[in-house]
């Protein structure tokens, strides 16, 4: 197939899908506020259901008359169920929660809703499935959940609740032992929450990053974020949050070996927590304390808290708990010096640990189950459209027909019209370019004999201005000459004087004051930056120790700068002595090289 054929096709086909689209979007326009009201009504239901057998949830009165509401627009709908799966999660009761929220989620499937209310529902169940997932040590599950809500969240917002994934994903990639990874979305997840101005967010992610810095042995810095979020926690409204963030702390203090610190901190965390029933901390103060008053030597307090720790693992029935709890017991033995009881805690602690792999896989078997049913419930929905009426589908097909012909005709016409533009615009580039070459071509010739021409003239204008300086000199030593023989005239020989004094005037008149500054003038057009360059490398110079670095410069020798400046030659090697030294040349180095190489560098 040639290459316009190609093309060609390729219109088509896109005219094709554009008309195909159109009338996808006719068919799916008449049934999206049904099926969004149907998703919510569903969700609710089945919400209603499930609360009646859990019954736990703080706000279930007001939970079942907002869903039981006929009134309820969709955004506090959506706020109710969400509130009620996040509940679950603070009881402590993952896997109930991790029931609850993947029966959401196949609803939501089942029945998409296209608004914005039900996308970011079905982002936030991501999140808490994600979250869940990862608690209760599924982490297999759980970076599936939270890069499908992530990419709900980025394109239906708000900007937070990308900040609530990316800092999950940083939390469970650190439990995965990333840290450079998870440091990474930390700090996009922390950008977010500082533009939000979300003080919840930025109380995760200081708590977070608390975690992850001790988790890489750098308690120090963990301590400083943890104490970064206690300002963005309020006791009064947020009170779990601000006991879990006094843990953390007291939890710090107990790795860097401060007991008495961690001892104030813990115990008020875990006593306020066990007032508020917030079952995972409480879990944690308890172990952390009982870490704490083995340390120092108190093993009935540590004891006491343990069986604290082990009624909260027996309520929960979480199993990373019932591991955590196991090998306490199973290092208090070892200490003890009961390593037959420690050998049983530890194989206990084996066990739970190979029945939580096997849940996994099961559960994960089951995730692809409820894929696939997914799947196939999306192409029965799909395939519906083949369900319309003769009618309907005879006038779908002309009007796929009429599409297609008035395509096949804009190709062709278009590509003519394409062909004889390439071809024009390709000659008038291909003469534009001509032109242009011959301009530049041009430019360049006349700009280099402008610069030749211009070297010429400034060097003609230094070796005149040389020649003015000899002549400046030569009637210097003349007047000087003069004035000396007015000295030896008799006094009274006023006739001769006077002449003399003429004379002096006329030589005077002769000389001008401002050939050096001319001589540096013109030097400088031919030798650029030359002064500028002596005086950075030998700052201090005299003028006339500069001037005479310039005659150097010219290659001149000791003989012709004499002559110039009309001074003895044995004066000026006096001075190129002094300059030698003064610029800190050995005895065998050349001073007139080394002045041209100040000349010629940088070039």
């Amino acid at each position: 197939m040639s290459g316009k054929s190609r093309n060609k096709l390729k219109y088509l086909l896109t005219a094709l899908a554009a008309v195909t689209v159109a009338v996808g979007a006719g068919v799916w326009s008449m049934t999206s506020s049904e099926t969004r009201n149907a998703t919510a009504g569903k969700l609710s239901g089945y919400t209603l259901d499930f609360s009646k057998e859990y019954g736990k949830v703080s706000q279930e009165g007001q939970l079942i008359k907002t869903l039981e509401s006929q009134s309820a627009n969709d955004s506090v709908t959506y706020s109710a169920l969400r509130l009620f799966g996040r509940e679950m999660l603070q009881n402590g009761d993952q896997i109930k929660a991790f029931e609850y929220l993947r029966n959401c989620l196949s609803i939501l499937k089942r029945n998409p809703d296209p608004s914005i209310y039900g996308k970011r529902y079905e982002a936030s169940v991501y999140l808490l499935l994600g979250a869940t997932s990862d608690e209760v040590g599924l982490r297999a599950l759980c970076h599936e959940y939270y890069f499908s809500g992530l990419k709900l969240a980025e394109e239906y917002g708000p900007e937070h609740l990308c900040g609530d994934f990316l800092n999950n994903i940083s939390v469970s990639l650190m439990h995965s032992g990333k840290y450079e990874e998870a440091m990474e979305y930390n700090r996009r997840a922390l950008e977010i929450a500082k533009r939000s101005k979300s003080d919840y967010l930025l109380h995760l992610l200081y708590i977070n990053m608390a975690d992850l810095q001790s988790e890489r042995g750098d308690n120090d810095s963990a301590l400083e974020y943890a104490l970064k979020a206690v300002p963005h926690v309020d006791e009064e409204r947020n009170p779990m949050d601000y006991y879990s963030t006094q843990a953390v702390i007291g939890q710090l203090y107990l790795k860097k070996g401060d007991s008495r610190m961690a001892n104030v901190y813990l115990g008020n965390a875990n006593a306020h927590l066990r007032e508020l029933n917030f079952k995972p901390w409480e879990f944690e103060t308890s172990l952390s304390l009982v870490d704490n008053f083995n340390l120092m030597g108190m093993p009935d307090s540590a004891r006491h808290y343990l069986a604290i720790a082990e009624g909260v693992a027996d309520a929960t029935q979480y199993p990373d708990h019932r591991i955590r709890l196991l090998k306490s017991k199973s290092e208090m033995a070892r200490s003890s010096g009961d390593f037959s009881g420690a050998l049983r805690w530890q194989t206990r602690m084996n066990e739970i640990k190979d029945s939580v792999y096997k849940a996994e896989n099961a559960l994960y078997m089951d995730y692809a189950h409820d894929i696939y049913d997914i799947e196939r419930q999306n192409e029965r929905r799909d395939f519906s459209f083949f369900g319309l009426k003769p009618d309907t589908i005879l006038t779908i097909i002309a009007i796929l027909i009429l599409a297609l012909v008035a395509a096949i005709v804009w190709v062709i016409v278009s590509q003519q019209r394409k062909v004889k533009a390439t071809r024009d615009r390709a000659d008038a580039v291909a003469k534009y370019a001509e032109l242009q070459k011959k301009q530049l071509d041009d430019e360049i010739a006349n700009k280099f004999q402008i610069e030749v021409n211009l070297q010429q003239h400034e060097r003609k204008l230094t070796a005149f201005t040389l020649e003015r300086i000899s002549s400046n000199e030569q009637v210097e030593d003349i007047s000087t000459a003069v004035k000396q023989i007015l000295l030896d005239v008799p006094a009274r020989d006023k006739r001769m004087q006077s002449r003399l004094k003429e004379l002096i005037v006329k030589l005077h008149a002769l000389k001008s004051d401002s050939q050096w500054e001319e001589f540096q003038y013109y030097f400088e057009r031919v030798h650029p930056s030359f002064y500028r360059r002596l005086d950075n490398a030998h700052p201090g110079l005299t003028p006339k120790e500069r001037r005479l670095c310039a005659l150097l410069s010219l290659d001149l020798s000791t003989k012709d700068i004499a002559h110039i400046t009309f001074r003895e030659i044995r004066s000026v090697e006096s001075s190129r002595n002094r300059l030698r030294k003064k610029l800190g040349l050995e005895t065998d180095a050349s001073l007139s090289e080394y002045v041209i190489s100040l000349t010629h560098s940088g070039a």
